[in-house]
């Protein structure tokens, strides 16, 4: 879905497309996951790329996961990282979950992807953006 796009990537790309949009990961972590679509332990990779980390299961080589570090990238409604989470409530409405952990979660009606917002408490600034499954 296109509200989930971001840097040209979207969730269940695969790897290879990845790569070709935004070339070599400058690092790369490793580690084994509980991933809830497919109900089992998997071995998972998070690719580092300057202002974006972008996490894939390794046997099916598909997006999993975004996270947007710093103002390099924005939402396909336009947020990034340090804007207010009035900014982000304007652009989305008011389709939120809120956690207690200052998250703003969007997520589209019949959509199993969400975007969280990470907001800080003190300054109603968004420190994280992180689209998932």
């Amino acid at each position: 879905e296109e509200e989930y796009f971001v840097a040209g990537l979207s969730l269940r790309m695969t790897k290879q497309k990845e790569f070709e949009t935004l070339g070599m990961p400058a690092s790369e972590e490793q580690r084994t996951i509980y991933y809830f679509a497919g109900g089992r332990n998997v071995s998972y990779t998070k690719y580092i790329f300057p202002g974006i980390a972008v996490g894939v299961i390794d046997d099916s080589d598909f997006i999993v996961d975004i996270v947007l570090l710093d103002t390099t990238y924005k939402t396909a409604r336009g947020i990034a990282i340090g804007d207010s989470s009035n900014k982000v409530k304007e652009l989305y409405g008011q389709e939120f979950r809120r956690f207690p952990s200052n998250t703003l979660e969007y997520q589209l009606k019949h959509s199993a992807a969400a975007i969280d917002f990470k907001v800080d408490p003190l300054s109603s600034k968004i420190i994280k953006i992180f689209i998932h499954n």
